[in-house]
């Protein structure tokens, strides 16, 4: 999922530094051709790094950072007709759906989520889970955490998160309904297995920052909070010693990483800024001692709904997205967070992040056809898509790419 990243002035946190990268893409060709095995162009970009202290600012450095431009060959009349009339029937071998019954009123409720595991197409087994709204799930050896918060669609403001652990034979271990001193909520959004720990990352009372840890049996071991405002997590990682967090506020769509040290103790942040580009952060991940990450640099109000003709063609509505969206990764520092390098891909978006057998997989979505739906979300381009796989070796250099399968999405 997109969330969009306008320009911001520099959120400090804690008394120590804080990074802002301000991403100049202005990108200028510094190597003559293509390099033909991989289809890639040296390019650069300026960066400049504004360093902060008790919000005072110490030093702005401008560097300008190497990278590379990624060239896909675009696809034929037939490989567009193949992706409109074919699906994509990959399924998880975990997975979730809710259940909805009619009350007395004759309003559909929630009564209950499915938890199950799928064995060559067919349950091997289902867990019945019942007052919760699940954010996610994550699989550790032979144990499964399921996690959220209870059930809130009446729109009560009073709710507490919930944690539960299933052994790989859908036995439930545990269930716990945590509330952690806060009066009115608490929303679990991201679970990490850590050795014998389990972190958990929540929001309580929608404007702190909640981390805690749990052994393997639901016990809690150590609790710190931190007010953190108007944010919400989108993701967590684990970082040498500590871990990573991507926030993102939901009044204005700002976007931060945030750096925690081990005990659960804020360190330093970093975003990523410009003057005419908004960034769109998609995942991050952790990769030989650096910090990696996918996302997307889009032209600054280049498709904003009062500057967009509502009767393009779909052919001038494609080339439209094309020619302002690029997929973007970014490889930086572990400690500052400042880009190192980076690989760009224009008309497309960055997906998901993964580790193959030591080495880096980028999947990056290519634009293929957009249209509108102006009627959904008031503008909409849905497109749809090759997924191109990147991948890189140990030292994050290009080593191979290929066109994996096609998926359908949505750009608002």
């Amino acid at each position: 999922m997109i969330k969009r990243n306008k320009k911001k002035t520099v959120w400090i946190i804690g008394s120590i530094c804080f990074f802002t990268v301000a991403l100049v893409m202005t990108v200028i060709l510094i190597s003559g051709g293509k390099d033909t095995e991989n289809s890639e162009t040296k390019v650069y970009c300026d960066i400049k790094t504004s360093k902060f202290l008790d919000f005072s600012t110490t030093d702005v450095i401008t560097n300008s950072v190497n990278g590379y431009e990624i060239y896909q060959d675009e696809s034929s009349i037939e490989e567009l007709s193949e992706i409109s009339e074919s699906e994509n029937h990959t399924v998880d071998e975990y997975n979730y759906q809710s259940v909805r019954v009619l009350n007395d009123e004759g309003y559909e409720e929630l009564e209950k989520f499915i938890f199950y595991k799928k064995n060559e197409g067919e349950r091997a087994w289902t867990v019945d889970i019942y007052n919760i709204i699940i954010s996610d799930y994550e699989i550790n050896d032979d144990m499964i955490i399921i996690y959220g918060c209870e059930d809130h669609s009446s729109e009560s403001e009073f709710y507490g998160g919930r944690i539960i652990m299933v052994n790989i034979n859908g036995e439930v271990l545990w269930d716990n309904t945590v509330h952690n001193g806060y009066e009115k909520n608490e929303d679990i959004k991201k679970i990490l297995f850590d050795d014998d720990n389990i972190m958990v990352f929540s929001i309580g009372d929608d404007t702190e920052l909640c981390i805690s840890r749990y052994d393997k049996n639901g016990e809690l071991l150590d609790i710190k909070k931190h007010e953190i405002g108007d944010y919400g997590i989108c993701n967590a990682i684990k970082l040498g010693e500590g871990y990573l967090l991507h926030l993102v506020g939901f009044s204005d769509t700002e976007e931060m990483l945030v750096k925690i040290n081990s005990d659960g103790t804020l360190a330093e942040g970093f975003t990523y800024e410009s003057a005419d580009v908004d960034y769109y952060i998609n995942e991050i991940i952790e990769f030989n001692g650096n910090i990696v990450v996918s996302a997307n640099a889009v032209i600054s109000d280049s498709l904003a709904v009062d500057k967009i003709d509502f009767d393009l063609s779909d052919e001038e509505c494609t080339r439209l997205v094309r020619d302002n969206y690029s997929a973007l990764l970014l490889i930086c520092n572990s400690q500052t967070g400042e880009p190192k390098e980076f690989y760009r891909v224009k008309g497309s978006q960055g997906a998901d992040l993964s580790v193959e057998d030591g080495k880096l997989i980028w999947n990056v979505e290519n634009i293929d056809y957009a249209y509108f739906l102006p009627h959904i979300s008031s503008f909409t381009i849905r497109e749809e898509s090759w997924m191109y796989k990147y991948t890189f070796d140990e030292s994050i250099k290009l080593e191979n790419q290929e066109k994996i399968e096609k998926v359908l999405s949505c750009i608002h």
